[in-house]
């Protein structure tokens, strides 16, 4: 069932981000992103995305603010070298300590 539910969810993502993506001549992602991002939400499983895609966000927020503000630097964070690598990171974290938490059990059917 885990998987099922990630599976939709990223069928889901590449949909709309390659939808939006080409809507807008590709200003947000490279043309590979929403595979790896597709890919990497199902890999990560149910309970695991919703870690996943808060992580990613966070991320992406403090390095533009690390780029912006302390770096002076404003331009475009690619992120396309982050979506497997945090998968892993959230595959590793969800099996190995999330698990046991009891809040983290409500998630999971």
């Amino acid at each position: 069932n885990p998987y099922l539910v990630s599976f939709f969810v990223g069928i889901g993502l590449f949909f709309l981000l390659s939808f939006l993506n080409r809507k807008f001549h590709e200003r947000f992602f490279e043309a590979e992103e929403p595979v790896l991002i597709g890919l990497s939400v199902f890999l990560v499983g149910y309970p695991g995305l919703l870690f996943y895609l808060f992580s990613v966000l966070l991320f992406y927020f403090f390095a533009h603010l690390y780029f912006t503000f302390i770096a002076r630097d404003a331009r475009r964070i690619p992120l396309y070298p982050l979506w497997f690598p945090l998968a892993i990171f959230v595959i590793l974290i969800t099996h190995f300590w999330l698990q046991y938490f009891p809040w983290w059990k409500q998630f999971v059917f």
